[in-house]
């Protein structure tokens, strides 16, 4: 969507693979990355959630709780739209996480959260 995706942009995607409610109460880790997008304005965070339809209604209620106090963008995607536009995220779940260039070309794939190493590979891409 071209009104989400502005500039450098890392993408979290959770699908409907795996417990979403129990995915989202783990978003508390990013923090320190959202802070670090937030600080230095050198990327924003978009969050897209393909949940199974019998969790839809408890994820979009998390997801406006969230937005009240998040800078990170939500989106949740009932269709599967992002999956279809993008197979190559459902392959693995490595690939459910990485930051996209303003061309949307990706430059880091993978959970900067992980380790320091990772982290610093994440930085050097921002550069």
């Amino acid at each position: 969507n071209d009104s989400i995706i502005k500039g450098k942009t890392f993408v979290i995607f959770i699908d409907s693979s795996e417990c979403t409610d129990c995915r989202l109460s783990k978003m508390r880790s990013f923090d320190k990355l959202r802070a670090l997008g937030d600080n230095t304005a050198s990327f924003d965070m978009v969050c897209i959630i393909t949940p199974p339809s019998e969790q839809k209604e408890s994820v979009t209620k998390k997801i406006a709780h969230y937005s009240k106090y998040d800078s990170m963008t939500y989106v949740i995607d009932t269709e599967g739209a992002f999956c279809s536009n993008n197979p190559i995220v459902t392959r693995s779940w490595k690939y459910h996480y990485f930051l996209i260039n303003e061309a949307r070309l990706p430059v880091f794939v993978g959970n900067p959260t992980d380790s320091d190493r990772m982290l610093n590979a994440f930085i050097e891409a921002l550069l």
